[in-house]
């Protein structure tokens, strides 16, 4: 496998690479002349770009890389942002996975790679052009012009061991997270071909149709259960069964309903279809207002994956602490990397704005990554030396009369990790920024990773923040909370005000 500086300059060569020109064309002869603004500059540019005003990113970017001279105007950028084929941004992911990722030594599950699917929301500045392309959130009778805040559809594939990117898309409003999800399946079939691949996802997911593409393909799934999905093949079995088998025929009303032809033929052919049922509890602390409340649900969830690899508690301990990951790197593309901050009304340049910021995570992930292997190392070297400690001491006080206490300090309590935010800053640096376009260089890359490691913070498993339906007694009056997290919207309640996804 590769060493860090080796995939950072690998991933340097793909933004470099003059064969990305033609998926970055929207017109003929586009980025072709000799411009101030060059395609990898403005790729570049895109991906590293981090203040809240345009003009800063100008001035920090370009004012570095073409040290002042003659730098663009705001207006130049903002047309070659708008001019700028996001199918490019695919390309790039689709290198990234076969150059980058397939070259990483990866952390594995018994062997396989886990995955997580989920969709969100990004608000866009308000513009009836991004009204009219992307729509929002509208009541009866309403028109693209009442609409108060446009909104796009976001949804990836990430692997969630590896905290990596693998797909990622931008659509309209109402575009329905189900038919985003076949869209990654199938531009990651051949990618996923000869992987053993575990795919988490909520029950907004859960369908014959995905149950069945998975068999075709061989990979296996978690999905949190619908009550009301096979609600009478599920009613056979008793209220206290908690791992059982379900399977039926599918009947031609059935596979008529089925959107893919290729999953339709399938089915034709083997029409059967048999879901692992998994029942239990899952319990997590919820953290409000200083204080942590234990929270228990009971939940039902339909997999393939054999009871000879996962048993119950498994099944339920993937899901909720591995599925959870997706949801905490939209927090990181939303409050980390404010992916939501936007300098044009133009849907194409918001779309590459947008995947600019999906290509820095990816970058700065593989640094943060290697800091974790780090710091693992280094935990795991302390607690081998630490036993060898308590070896001599219990070897020397056997025969007394002692009692010693095996309490662990809260430093050995918990699993840590690097500060992403840390890390983050360390990446949108202007050094790392000329490092990567230019040539990395080791001594300063080793020193990133040396600074990252040391700087962390712990983890602690099944904590949860409450985020939805939240009372508050006042409206936030500023945008972010003291830990740099956004303060989400409220609605009017009737002794205060509630906090809500919209």
């Amino acid at each position: 496998m590769k060493t860090l500086h080796d995939l950072l300059s690998d991933f340097s060569s793909i933004i470099s690479d003059p064969t990305l020109l033609p998926f970055a064309q929207i017109y003929p002869g586009g980025f072709t002349r000799s411009r101030k603004i060059t395609l990898n500059l403005l790729l570049l540019y895109l991906i590293f770009r981090n203040n809240n005003v345009l003009s800063e990113d100008i001035v920090n970017f370009f004012g570095a890389v073409r040290n002042f001279e003659d730098l663009p105007t705001r207006q130049a950028v903002i047309k070659r942002m708008s001019v700028l084929n996001f199918n490019v941004w695919d390309e790039i992911l689709r290198r990234y996975r076969e150059n980058i990722y397939s070259n990483v030594t990866l952390y594995k599950l018994k062997d396989y790679i886990v995955v997580a699917v989920d969709g969100s929301f990004v608000d866009l500045p308000p513009h009836y052009v991004l009204n009219r392309y992307f729509g929002g959130d509208m009541k009866k009778d309403m028109t693209f012009e009442d609409i108060k805040k446009p909104q796009a559809k976001v949804s990836m594939i990430y692997d969630v061991l590896n905290q990596s990117i693998l797909d990622f898309s931008v659509a309209p409003y109402k575009t329905s997270e189900i038919p985003l999800l076949f869209d990654h399946l199938r531009e990651l079939d051949s990618f996923f071909e000869n992987k053993k691949i575990i795919l988490l996802a909520d029950r907004y997911y859960g369908s014959a149709e995905l149950f069945k593409y998975c068999e075709m393909h061989n990979i296996k799934y978690i999905v949190r259960a619908k009550k009301n999905f096979f609600k009478k093949h599920i009613a056979k079995h008793e209220q206290d069964e908690t791992d059982f088998h379900i399977n039926f025929e599918m009947d031609k009303a059935w596979i008529r309903r089925i959107k893919n032809d290729d999953i339709r033929d399938y089915i034709k052919t083997e029409p059967v279809l048999d879901i692992r049922v998994v029942r239990g509890e899952y319990t997590y602390f919820e953290k409000k207002n200083g204080k942590e409340n234990e929270v228990t649900i009971s939940s039902q969830y339909f997999t393939n994956l054999d009871e000879s690899e996962f048993d119950t508690a498994e099944i339920i301990d993937i899901y909720h602490f591995e599925r959870w990951k997706v949801e905490t790197d939209y927090d990181v593309l939303k409050n980390q990397l404010d992916i939501e901050q936007f300098n044009v009304h133009n849907p194409i340049g918001i779309i590459n704005e947008i995947m600019g910021k999906v290509v820095f995570h990816n970058i700065e992930k593989l640094i943060f990554m290697e800091s974790k292997k780090i710091i693992a190392e280094k935990e795991e070297a302390d607690k081998a030396e630490s036993n060898n400690i308590n070896a001599i001491i219990n070897e020397s006080i056997e025969n007394a009369n002692v009692v010693v206490s095996d309490d662990t300090s809260d430093a050995n309590k918990y699993e840590y990790i690097p500060n992403n935010k840390y890390v983050i800053e360390m990446v949108h640096h202007i050094n790392f920024v000329l490092n990567f376009k230019n040539g990395i260089d080791e001594v300063m890359l080793e020193n990133m990773v040396a600074s990252s490691s040391r700087v962390k913070v712990p983890v602690r498993k099944g904590r949860h923040y409450k985020r939805w339906k939240k009372f508050l007694r006042s409206i936030p009056n500023t945008r972010h909370r003291i830990d740099g997290r956004r303060n989400p919207p409220v609605t009017k309640g009737k002794t205060g005000f509630i906090t809500t996804k919209s």
